[in-house]
């Protein structure tokens, strides 16, 4: 010991507490990863022994869809389907933000812009996507 310094007692409750919070860290972590799975392996088992006992004519169990995953991920044709889509939705993004940013800075400069577009663009917010199909197709 130092002349003049004694060793503070919270120190050990401090150390105590930091102690018990990384401890609780450390299990809220386990718990993230345990509770998935404990879910997650019976929920397999059951639709597993379920399909297998129907003779797999509704669905096909889990470990065939395992099996099948790697040749329909690795398709050509699926690769260029989601290549098309893919590019669908990042045209219709750019072309949204081209739009959009610009518009809504200017709703949110002007007034009489905001007051013309604003309620058109409150429609177009609480109309169902279902109902404006029929005029995008």
């Amino acid at each position: 010991m130092v002349s003049g310094f004694a060793p503070s007692p919270s120190l050990d409750l401090e150390t105590r507490v930091l102690r018990a919070t990384e401890a609780s860290i450390r299990r809220d972590r386990v718990w993230r990863v345990v509770m998935p799975l404990v879910i997650l392996i019976p929920v397999l088992a059951v639709w597993e022994l379920y399909t297998r006992s129907l003779g797999n004519a509704l669905v096909p169990p889990p470990s065939k869809v395992v099996a099948e995953l790697p040749k329909v991920v690795l398709d050509p044709a699926v690769i260029q389907g989601l290549a098309t889509s893919d590019l669908a939705l990042l045209i219709g993004y750019a072309g949204a933000a081209l739009v959009g940013i610009p518009l809504g800075l200017l709703m949110g400069r002007v007034r009489l812009v905001d007051a013309l577009t604003g309620p058109l663009i409150n429609i177009a917010m609480v109309t169902p996507i279902v109902v404006v199909m029929p005029v995008l197709i």
